[in-house]
C-alpha cells in the first residue's frame, strides 16, 4: 500500500512539473505570437468567455481609456492636424515642377544627359505631408558601383552649384553615407527640401509597395502621416541622429495595424510571397510590372475589409501603448511584417545580426535587411512611446493633445 501512494504521489508529482512547464511554455508562446492587447483583454475577461475573444473587440490600451467626450475631442483634433499637415492644392504640381527643372540641369551638363530622373520615398507612396523632403533617383543606362556612383552624384553636385538661376542651395555632397547622396534645398518652392541617389531603384519599388498597401484600408495612410508628425516633434524621426527613419515608423505602423484584434491589415508574404528585392532582374520595367501585376491580384482579394472598426484615434493609442515597452520586447524579439508577427531573433535563421542592433525591424522587401539599423537610441524612443501613451489616454486639454501630436498650438487658434 505505502508502495503504492508512494508511486502515486511520484506520478502526482510528475504531473504537475508536465502542467507547470507547459503552462511556463504557453506563457512564453503568448508573449511572443499574441498581441498585447488581446492578453490584455483577455485577462481581464470573466473565466466564462476567455477561450476566445469577443467578437466586437478592439485594440485596447492599458491605461484608463479616455471618456466619451475625451475621445469626440481627439477625434476632431486629429482631423485638424490632417488638414494641416497633409499636402495643399498644387503641392503636387510643384514638386514635379522641380523635377522637370533638375532634367533640365541634367541635360545641360554633357556627362549627365543621359540619366533618368525618378521620385521615390513619401510622395510615389502618398503618405508626404506639405514638408516632406523630396527623394529622386538619378538612374543610369547600366549598373554603377560605388565609385561610379560617387563620380555621378559629384557632377550633380557641381552642375547644381554652377548653375545661375540660384534654383539649388545649401547643396552638399554625402558620399559617406550607405546610400550616397546630393541633398540641398529649392527656391522658390517653398524651400522644399531633396535627396538626389543614384539607381536606387529598391527604393522606387518599396514606396509603390507602401502605395499599394494603403489601398486595402483607408486608415493606414492617416495614421502614417500622424505617427511621422509625432515623431518630429519627439525627435525621434532621425536616422542620423539615432533614432527612427521614415521607413521604419511606416513598417511599425503596417504591424501595429497587422497585430491589432481583429488585423487589419495582413501579412505582408500575402500580398507578394517572395523577397520582392530579388525579384528586380532583368529589364527593371519587365520585372516591376510582373510583382505589380501579383501584388494587384493579392491585393484585389484582401481588400474585402477588415472587420476592425477602430478610429484613427483608437489605433493611435493602441500604437503608442504597444511599443511602449520595446526596450524589452526587443532583446528577443524582432517586428516582422512579413510574417506579421513578432519574431524570435535567435531562432530566425534569416536573420543574422551584429551584438550591438538595438532594434531589428526586418525590411519586408529586401529580406533580411534591418530597416531600423541605425537606431541606438531605443530607450529614448521608448519613453516617448510610454509617456505618449500615458499623456494621450488622459488629456482633456486641447492644447495638451496638440502639443503631443504636433507641437506647437498657435497654427489651431
Amino acid at each position: 500500500m505505502d508502495g503504492n501512494k508512494k508511486d502515486g504521489n511520484k506520478e502526482e508529482g510528475t504531473v504537475k512539473s508536465v502542467n507547470t512547464l507547459a503552462k511556463e511554455m504557453a506563457r512564453k508562446l503568448i508573449m511572443q505570437y499574441v498581441d498585447d492587447d488581446v492578453v490584455a483583454k483577455v485577462k481581464s475577461a470573466k473565466s466564462s468567455v476567455r477561450t476566445r475573444p469577443p467578437p466586437d473587440f478592439k485594440s485596447q490600451s492599458l491605461n484608463a481609456r479616455p471618456t466619451v467626450t475625451q475621445w469626440k475631442l481627439l477625434d476632431t483634433i486629429l482631423e485638424e492636424i490632417l488638414v494641416l499637415i497633409s499636402p495643399i492644392e498644387g503641392d503636387s504640381a510643384m514638386r514635379k515642377a522641380i523635377i522637370i527643372q533638375l532634367r533640365d540641369l541634367l541635360r545641360s551638363v554633357e556627362g549627365l544627359r543621359s540619366l533618368s530622373v525618378e521620385l521615390y520615398g513619401s510622395f510615389v507612396s502618398e503618405l508626404y505631408t506639405k514638408w516632406s523632403d523630396m527623394d529622386i533617383s538619378v538612374l543610369t543606362i547600366h549598373p554603377t558601383d560605388i565609385d561610379e556612383t560617387q563620380h555621378v552624384l559629384r557632377q550633380i553636385y557641381d552642375a547644381m552649384r554652377k548653375d545661375k538661376s540660384g534654383f539649388w542651395y545649401s547643396t552638399e555632397l554625402i558620399c559617406g553615407a550607405r546610400v550616397p547622396i546630393v541633398k540641398g534645398l529649392c527656391k522658390h518652392h517653398q524651400d522644399t527640401s531633396f535627396d538626389v541617389s543614384v539607381n536606387n531603384v529598391k527604393g522606387i519599388l518599396k514606396s509603390k509597395f507602401f502605395l499599394w498597401i494603403s489601398r486595402i484600408d483607408i486608415r493606414f495612410r492617416p495614421l502614417v502621416l500622424i505617427v511621422k508628425k509625432w515623431a518630429q516633434v519627439h525627435n525621434i524621426n532621425s536616422s542620423k541622429d539615432g533614432t527612427l527613419n521614415s521607413y521604419s515608423l511606416c513598417l511599425l505602423v503596417i504591424f501595429h495595424l497587422q497585430t491589432c484584434w481583429p488585423a487589419i491589415l495582413p501579412p505582408l508574404q500575402q500580398i507578394y510571397p517572395r523577397n520582392a528585392s530579388d525579384d528586380l532582374k532583368g529589364v527593371r520595367s519587365e520585372a516591376e510590372k510582373k510583382i505589380q501585376k501579383i501584388a494587384d491580384a493579392n491585393i484585389a482579394r484582401l481588400r474585402s475589409g477588415s472587420k476592425n472598426t477602430s478610429s484613427i484615434s483608437d489605433l493611435l493609442l493602441s500604437f503608442f501603448e504597444k511599443f511602449s515597452d520595446i526596450t524589452v520586447k526587443a532583446t528577443n524579439l524582432g517586428v516582422c511584417t512579413w510574417t506579421g508577427k513578432w519574431e524570435n531573433i535567435n531562432d530566425n535563421m534569416r536573420w543574422v545580426l551584429p551584438r550591438k542592433v538595438q532594434l531589428f525591424v526586418e525590411d519586408p522587401f529586401d529580406q533580411p535587411e534591418n530597416a531600423a539599423r541605425s537606431v541606438s537610441q531605443l530607450d529614448k524612443i521608448a519613453d516617448v512611446f510610454k509617456k505618449s501613451s500615458r499623456s494621450l489616454a488622459s488629456a482633456n486639454d486641447r492644447d495638451a493633445i496638440v502639443r503631443l501630436l504636433a507641437g506647437h498650438t498657435s497654427q489651431y487658434q
